[in-house]
């Protein structure tokens, strides 16, 4: 029997999501408010319809300055910004779906452990088991500037620790509802945290009784080595993003050996590969639409995308510098000159000739940054196909983050054209069997 693969969609709560200009497309945002409840409806149905795992809310915050030293071209080409937040969305969402997973993007930098246990664990209440939670130590912003790239994670690890004391806090037959002796819940079945360590000290409980999943499946995005350690001990599912399948083959073996160091199975964690499905009708109709979302792209969102994602101002660069020059003034090379930044360190080595496959320069990674983060597979819908099996067989699973162009209609392409093709040669579900995300994701 083939393994199967899964699917969530990246987005976020904007009208640009991860390709510069994309909302400028013919077909983007036709009859819809990407701020209003139908045009997130919409896109909620199709996913679910499709039988995808989840759609997976994306987020940052603040409004990046880091091109320039300026908010001006975040601004005016509308990189991620506005930027609406993306868990309220999961609670609207939850009742006009059924099955679908529903995960948001939170900081550990903003939230008190406290109040985030609780916010997730209602969550998974309300969604009867179907949230996750993205976990990011805010790498863009100055919220955590006093610690460096690995004490972020420290910190999360710590902060994660928290939350998972908090969520067992209740046990899961804790609430008795006995009305005849008027008990409600059972004190001995609810004990304190009583934690007290490096960056927090709790004591407990939890407000919130166990959640139907237990807690929220845990999403990690961090792809530097420290990122890929912290995945390894805590996520269930992983976002990566390389061009290459040699290169996803490297990073998939490496998170699943490292997981094995915490007691883990391969099966426990899920990695999922970002790349973009471009589908036409013909080939040719295909790349017409990948040539229009490259012209859509204007040269200075491109750049302020790159500096704000991997944290250094590109305008102090000349476009003509290859990145492994980058830095070398100073004799350092790339991450070493983007580490003394904010910036996703995985996201930079990403760009790297050896994941590329070819040496770029900075103005040229700024334009196919800018048209959309992973490799994009153009063509028919069973070329499209074609190529998701020859990436997920090369890599050995285990599936897919798509990311998007023109909305929702490209959402509906893939929907009801790719997904059949699939479905048919028995590589994707035609149902769902189980009803909580944690289910979908643990599905082979």
């Amino acid at each position: 029997m083939s393994k199967k693969m899964h699917f969530a969609v990246i987005l976020l709560n904007c009208p640009m999501h991860h390709s510069v200009g994309s909302w400028r497309l013919p077909r983007s945002l036709v009859g819809y408010n990407y701020a209003r409840p139908a045009f997130w409806i919409d896109i909620a149905r199709i996913l679910e319809r499709g039988k995808l795992d989840m759609l997976f809310m994306a987020d940052g915050v603040g409004v990046s300055d880091r091109y320039g030293h300026s908010i001006e071209t975040t601004i005016r080409y509308g990189v991620q910004c506005p930027t609406h937040d993306a868990v309220p969305l999961v609670s609207m969402l939850a009742p006009v779906t059924q099955r679908l997973g529903l995960a948001a993007t939170i900081s550990t930098a903003y939230l008190p452990p406290q109040y985030l246990a609780r916010l997730l664990s209602t969550l998974d209440h309300l969604t009867e088991g179907r949230v996750g939670w993205n976990v990011v130590t805010s790498p863009l912003e100055n919220a955590l500037k006093q610690y460096t790239h690995d004490e972020r994670y420290d910190r999360a690890d710590e902060y994660l620790d928290v939350l998972r004391k908090m969520w067992s806090s209740w046990e899961p037959d804790a609430v008795v509802m006995d009305r005849e002796s008027g008990i409600y819940a059972d004190p001995a079945k609810v004990h304190p945290v009583n934690h007290e360590g490096k960056y927090f000290k709790v004591t407990g409980p939890a407000q919130v009784p166990w959640s139907p999943q237990g807690h929220p499946v845990i999403i990690q995005a961090g792809q530097s080595d420290r990122g890929l350690e912290f995945a390894a001990r805590h996520a269930e599912a992983v976002f990566a993003v390389h061009q290459t399948p040699a290169a996803m083959k490297r990073v998939y073996d490496d998170v699943k050996a490292r997981a094995k160091k915490y007691g883990r199975s391969s099966g426990d964690v899920k990695v999922l590969w970002g790349l973009m499905p471009i589908v036409g009708e013909t080939e040719d109709a295909a790349k017409a639409k990948e040539r229009a979302l490259i012209e859509a792209v204007p040269q200075l969102g491109g750049l302020t995308q790159l500096s704000t994602h991997i944290g250094y101002d590109l305008s102090r660069v000349p476009l003509d510098t290859p990145l492994e020059e980058f830095g070398a003034e100073n004799g350092e090379g790339l991450l070493q000159a983007l580490s003394h930044g904010l910036g996703i360190q995985g996201l930079a080595k990403m760009l790297m000739k050896e994941n590329i496959g070819r040496s770029v320069t900075v103005g040229e990674a700024a334009q196919f940054y800018g048209s959309g983060i992973g490799p994009k597979i153009v063509g028919t819908p069973l070329q499209v196909a074609n190529q998701l099996e020859d990436i997920f067989d090369e890599v050995g699973g285990d599936g897919f983050m798509l990311i998007t162009h023109y909305l929702p209609g490209c959402l509906e392409e893939f929907v009801e054209m790719v997904v059949p093709i699939l479905q048919k040669r028995g590589r994707f579900r035609t149902d769902y069997e189980g009803t909580t995300l944690r289910e979908h994701l643990m599905q082979e």
